[in-house]
């Protein structure tokens, strides 16, 4: 510890990738603090002045935050003179119960900061030896380079195996030729796909389709003409892999696409999952809809997960798309009789990963072919990147075409 020393807390900042969607959105004492697994001075001034304050804070709304947040909360105070974000309602019920306003020390958590943090060497350093990884899905190649001696944190599961997986991509496009553009970078791409679906309009003409079988890739690539709507590509798309997945022609294939699967006999396929609650998905519409439409299968499903993420095992599925139109219809022409679309002439929500899953909570069988993993605590990443914008993709869906070419 010599050369680190003399400090008060000496650990490490978070160093995986869950965070990297949003990261710029969160607070700047969150991205910064170092993790609570760290080595502590106790004989340091400024750690034994931070426990004080943890300590006076036991009867306040402060003692809910986790102490290693807390302590970079103080922290970034003290050099910035910016409070932490405290729920207004949480403030009112302190005030109520308390009859004081929450205290405000500022000015103490300065004078610690120009006592102790403004010299060249900082008493809160960074370790080389603890590498904090807290609640990251990590295959083996995400600590390849890693040189740190503790890893803190980390899930860790097996990466794709070919041998064990064949997969099939299903591409949905509703604009002639536009997935062309997905098929001929995938190659550039490190996947685990060996086989290609392009669902493409009825309407694509002969030239369109010949274009798309010879793009430029080294995989099969098949092209089916849609004999139903859009929505049913799900159900429709033929696969004669064990597998496959599903995105649009208005992504293209991630650099390198993460299949996690466990380390055990069953090697299980990891899915991210979003909880079903009001404040992941009950205030966004498109995600309550989708979750609604679930419950007809499994009423205590909980999770929603998005098509994309989801990888399909081809027995499961169509055992689920043959319940799927039994109950709703060929093209879901029931829907609306069974509550689930407004009325005949509103789009319905067609089968979904999410519809699929709950159905598989229905047979009590989900648990046993797949993991699930809350994406709210554990991350996730993204297999296909965003090319074009949301409003072309929706009003592509509708049959309104808004690229120049």
């Amino acid at each position: 510890f010599l050369e680190h020393g003399p400090f008060a807390i000496l650990g490490s900042k978070y160093n995986g990738d869950s965070w990297d969607k949003f990261r710029d959105s969160l607070p700047l004492s969150l991205q910064h603090h170092i993790n609570g697994n760290a080595v502590y001075n106790v004989t340091h001034p400024l750690f034994l002045n931070l426990l004080d304050q943890l300590e006076s804070e036991s009867d306040t709304p402060y003692n809910a935050i986790p102490y290693d947040y807390r302590i970079s909360q103080i922290l970034v105070e003290g050099m910035l003179g910016v409070l932490p974000e405290v729920p207004p309602l949480i403030i009112k019920e302190y005030l109520a119960e308390n009859g004081k306003e929450l205290p405000i020390n500022t000015g103490k958590f300065r004078k610690w900061w120009d006592m102790y943090c403004e010299d060249e060497k900082s008493p809160i350093q960074e370790s080389h030896v603890i590498s904090n990884y807290a609640s990251t899905n990590l295959s083996p190649r995400h600590l390849a380079d890693e040189t740190a001696s503790i890893i803190h944190g980390a899930k860790h599961y097996l990466p794709w195996e070919q041998s064990r997986h064949a997969i099939t991509l299903v591409v949905s496009d509703w604009q002639e030729g536009l997935s062309g553009h997905l098929i001929s970078h995938i190659d550039s791409s490190k996947h685990p796909f060996s086989k290609l679906v392009v669902m493409v309009p009825e309407s694509t003409s002969s030239s369109d389709t010949d274009s798309l079988v010879h793009a430029n890739t080294s995989l099969h690539a098949s092209i089916e003409k849609r004999s139903r709507p859009d929505y049913m590509d799900l159900c429709t798309a033929p696969i004669d892999t064990e597998w496959f997945m599903m995105t649009n022609s208005y992504h293209v294939v991630a650099p390198h696409v993460e299949l996690l699967f466990t380390n055990d006999e069953q090697r299980r396929p990891v899915i991210p999952f979003v909880p079903a609650d009001e404040h992941n998905c009950d205030n966004v519409c498109r995600c309550h809809d989708i979750h609604e439409s679930s419950l007809r299968f499994a009423p205590d499903n909980d999770m929603v997960i998005q098509d994309f993420d989801m990888l399909f095992r081809t027995e499961e599925r169509n055992a689920f798309c043959s319940e799927w139109v039994r109950r709703y219809g060929e093209e879901g022409e029931r829907l609306h009789t069974t509550g689930m679309s407004s009325s005949p002439a509103e789009k319905p929500v067609g089968p979904t990963a999410t519809s699929f899953v709950s159905y598989l909570l229905m047979l009590g069988i989900a648990d046993n072919v797949y993991f699930f993993s809350d994406s709210t605590i554990f991350g996730g990443r993204d297999n296909f990147i965003r090319e074009y914008s949301e409003e072309e993709e929706m009003a592509a869906a509708f049959g309104i075409p808004v690229l120049s070419g």
